[in-house]
């Protein structure tokens, strides 16, 4: 049986186990020109949209960068702690140039949401003109609900104005941490006099793990910010990317198993996510008090996009393809789309469930 799971199992990869609106300057068929308020409305949403697809890039940022903020477990030597001491301080340093982007650029947001909903205004008014026009009253009926449209935007539009800002606090936060990035740089210089005792490189190594997870606790209120921003979007697109965002660090750092079938037998296959873009695999058979022997396993990379796209690679090659959809905090399914060793598995959907 073990031999037949064994051929199985090679055959079967990692989770296989188991038209543009117009804007302003373009010119519409025929000789009429388009009403400036259309104009206007129609470019100040072009821009908003591109902002806010910056600050998607800026979410998956927030949420990447919070592994650089790890400290390995045990100091060795006075070199170890150097190193671990010169990689904390360039994540650190790359998150308060974040914050201080994403303090600037949401001023910026801010003056454009206000512009829009102006327009979003105009727009309103403009229709209004056009029922006051109308002889049948039906026609009137029509472009004043088409006002009504109008002006619920501009309404949601400044109200999201109002409502976005930059948390509470960060500015002292983000002082503690600049503060903490100078002692880290008179660190590495201090270690480059001479060597420490196991219970000095200790000491400082745990104040190294409290100033990483300062940062990490900014990291994470940051990108919380902009999610929250990103959520008032007209965009579904939008939405659904800022979503997948924090999604994707959920699957990071924990376990996931889910029931599967191999040559007939009933195993379960349980796979853990890092936060290096690395996984690891184990397949086990399934016994009636649970977990059984080890029958298979292996280690690769991952990859999850936005919209959802689950790619596994191994030695560098893309070796399966599939589509998550998350169904809670502690469940995902996993439907293949295509497995370069055995194309039968097309098709196949897993559910898998957070490991305690």
């Amino acid at each position: 049986m073990r031999r037949a799971i064994t051929a199985a199992l090679a055959a079967l990869c990692f989770l296989a186990f188991g038209g543009r609106g117009l804007v302003a300057g373009d010119q519409p068929s025929g000789d009429k020109l388009p009403e400036p308020a259309l104009q206007f409305a129609t470019e100040t949403t072009r821009q908003l949209t591109e902002a806010e697809r910056e600050w998607t890039k800026m979410a998956e940022r927030l949420a990447t960068c919070q592994t650089g903020f790890r400290i390995a477990e045990g100091t060795a030597s006075d070199g170890v702690l150097r190193a671990e001491a010169g990689g904390l301080l360039a994540s650190a340093k790359k998150l308060l140039a974040d914050r201080k982007e994403m303090s600037t650029n949401l001023h910026r947001f801010k003056a454009a949401l206000k512009k829009a909903a102006d327009n979003y205004r105009e727009v309103a008014a403009l229709y209004k003109s056009h029922a006051e026009k109308a002889r049948s009253e039906e026609i009137k009926e029509d472009y004043l609900q088409l006002a009504k449209a109008y002006d619920r935007k501009a309404t949601a539009v400044a109200e999201r104005e109002r409502k976005i800002g930059m948390p509470s606090g960060t500015e002292a936060k983000a002082e503690v941490i600049e503060e903490g990035n100078l002692f880290l740089e008179r660190l590495q210089e201090a270690l480059s006099v001479g060597s420490l005792s196991d219970a000095e490189r200790g000491a400082l190594a745990a104040r190294l793990k409290k100033h990483g997870e300062r940062c990490k606790a900014l990291a994470e209120e940051l990108r919380q910010a902009v999610e929250s921003l990103l959520q008032g979007s007209d965009s579904p697109e939008i939405r659904r990317q800022s979503s997948s965002v924090v999604k994707t660090d959920a699957l990071n750092g924990a376990s996931w198993s889910a029931p599967v079938t191999v040559a007939g037998v009933k195993c379960v296959t349980v796979i853990r996510f890092e936060q290096t873009g690395n996984c690891s695999q184990s397949t086990y058979i399934l016994e009636p008090n649970g977990k059984g022997r080890l029958v298979g396993g292996g280690r690769g990379a991952f990859r999850l996009d936005p919209n959802g796209t689950l790619t596994f690679y191994q030695a560098g090659l893309q070796v399966e393809t599939g589509t998550v959809s998350f169904l809670g905090k502690d469940q995902w399914s996993y439907r293949i789309h295509e497995n370069v060793l055995d194309p039968t598995l097309a098709g196949k959907l897993l559910t898998f469930t957070r490991e305690r």
